[in-house]
């Protein structure tokens, strides 16, 4: 089903390693907000391993897109997730084709590649094998879980970790509508890979 989609959409990162969340406060209450955030603003985080052999820290890169423009996205953001330190420089505005050259991976900087990119089918990776598993929650990981998952992580030294918010039109559609039992209740999704 097609949807109306603004003119302008907002898109961002922040990146922060575990030294600059101490405590994982930042990831906790990520994961209080994120399937209650306004329908608007979409945002993940993609958890990775950076740093050398003596320096090695487990990443988490927050990547929003937000259905409207930055001014309005920044007012959402500090009043629901000041903790995230999201500043306008963080932003860029641009098209929902552009939106989709971004999240694909191709650049995260202007200029953006032309939308004809897309229809290459090619990855800005190369050609990339990996395993996927996916496990779904329905209660907040405690700091004891995600420092478990951190250590796995830095042991494995390949590994991305990514959790997908639900909520929104997820806690909308009716359990007998779809197939489908990862709805109203489940706070988001996290998808294993390795390569």
């Amino acid at each position: 089903k097609l949807v109306p989609v603004p003119q302008t959409l907002t898109v961002f990162t922040v990146t922060k390693t575990l030294e600059q969340d101490p405590g994982t406060k930042i990831l906790l209450k990520w994961q209080r907000i994120a399937d209650k955030l306004v329908e608007e603003l979409f945002l993940r985080v993609f958890f990775t391993i950076s740093g050398n052999n003596e320096n090695k820290t487990v990443a988490m890169s927050y990547i929003g897109q937000f259905l409207g423009e930055k001014g309005t996205l920044m007012e959402v953001m500090h009043k629901e997730f000041p903790e995230l330190g999201l500043t306008q420089k963080d932003c860029m505005e641009m098209s929902w084709i552009e939106s989709i050259i971004y999240n694909a991976g191709f650049t995260t900087t202007s200029p953006l590649p032309p939308p004809k990119v897309l229809l290459q089918a090619k990855s800005p990776l190369g050609e990339v094998y990996f395993k996927a598993k996916s496990d779904y929650t329905k209660e907040p990981i405690p700091v004891l879980g995600l420092k478990g998952m951190f250590k796995k992580m830095l042991e494995e030294d390949a590994a991305l970790v990514i959790w997908t918010p639900y909520g929104g039109m997820m806690d909308k559609i009716p359990e007998a509508e779809i197939p489908f039992p990862h709805r109203s209740g489940t706070i988001f999704m996290i998808q294993y890979y390795r390569s």
